[in-house]
C-alpha cells in the first residue's frame, strides 16, 4: 500500500488515527495511527523472486541473519541477504516465488523423484 493513498493532507512528521490490518509475523495485525513523515526519497530492492520492495532508507524488513530472523532498515540490506516474504493470503504480491534456480540434494534409500514446479 502507497503512503499517497493514505495521506489526507497531513503535515509532515504528524500521527493521525487509523486502523489497517496488516501482514505481520504471527498472523494479521490492526494498526493504531497512521504517520505522515513527508516527502523523502525512496530506496527499492528487488528480490530474486522478482518482486520489488520500496520504502524509506529506515523503513524496516525482516532478513535472515546469522542469528537467526532479524529486523533490518532498507538502507542495511545488502547484495546476497534473505528478505522474507509473506505469499497467499492477499496482503502481499500477487506473483508466487520463483524456484527455477532450486536444486533438491541427491536422492537415497527408497525416496522417490519428485517434480518441482518452476513457480
Amino acid at each position: 500500500m502507497r503512503v499517497g493513498s493514505l495521506h489526507r493532507g497531513e503535515a509532515p512528521d504528524t500521527f493521525r488515527d487509523e486502523i489497517i490490518e496488516v501482514a505481520s509475523v504471527p498472523g494479521t495485525q490492526k494498526s493504531d495511527a497512521f504517520y505522515y513523515g513527508g516527502v523523502r526519497s525512496v530506496r527499492e530492492l528487488v528480490l530474486r523472486s522478482g518482486h520489488r520492495v520500496s520504502g524509506t532508507a529506515n523503513h524496516r524488513l525482516l532478513v535472515a541473519g546469522e542469528a537467526g530472523m532479524e529486523w533490518r532498515r532498507l538502507d542495511e540490506i545488502a547484495v546476497g541477504d534473505y528478505v522474507a516474504t509473506k505469499y497467499g493470503d492477499d496482503m502481499w504480491a500477487p506473483m508466487p516465488p520463483r524456484l527455477d534456480d532450486f536444486v533438491p540434494s541427491a536422492s537415497y534409500g527408497s525416496q522417490r523423484s519428485v517434480r518441482v514446479p518452476a513457480r
